[in-house]
């Protein structure tokens, strides 16, 4: 068999055996839009270049099918999406669109525009009437996070850029 049927594939893993390690695995493919196809890793083949490998999965068994998923990415995993259920604990980007609520007033103070993610720690976007407010999303200054009611409860006073 040539390798017509084979993905080539540049690993960003810091495990060098990364895919030699792992045939027999179920990977997921993620499409630019994001459609998700579990596959099985078949065969796994090294190539010239270091990282680098030539993959054969379930299912995928024509040139045309290989050549459709072309700018892919491949990860290790199933392809259900983790959903925190604890109360505490949320994705980032699940806030964005929550009401921003002052603790102190209760009034609405504008809503989750965005987030930034930083080594040190996450930073939500608030639009402010017009205004980019860039919030540490911390505990002393974002309190409480209400998902059912879709709010965000941040200390304003602290944070209020036209006080």
């Amino acid at each position: 068999m040539g390798t017509e049927r084979f993905f080539f594939a540049h690993s960003l893993s810091d495990n060098p055996d990364r895919f030699h390690n792992d045939v027999g695995s179920t990977f997921v493919l993620k499409s630019p839009t994001g459609v998700l196809e579990p596959r099985k890793l078949l065969e796994c083949r090294q190539t010239e270049g270091k990282g680098s490998f030539l993959l054969k999965l379930e299912g995928i068994d024509s040139p045309e099918s290989v050549k459709e998923r072309s700018g892919w990415s491949i990860c290790l995993g199933n392809a259900a999406p983790w959903v925190p259920v604890e109360e505490d604990v949320f994705l980032i980007s699940d806030l964005e669109g929550m009401s921003v609520i002052d603790v102190d007033s209760g009034q609405a103070v504008g809503v989750v525009s965005g987030f930034y993610e930083r080594p040190g720690q996450d930073i939500l976007s608030v639009d402010s009437k017009g205004t980019e407010v860039l919030i540490p999303f911390v505990e002393p200054l974002v309190p409480i996070v209400d998902r059912k009611a879709r709010e965000v409860h941040v200390r304003w006073k602290i944070l209020d850029p036209l006080a």
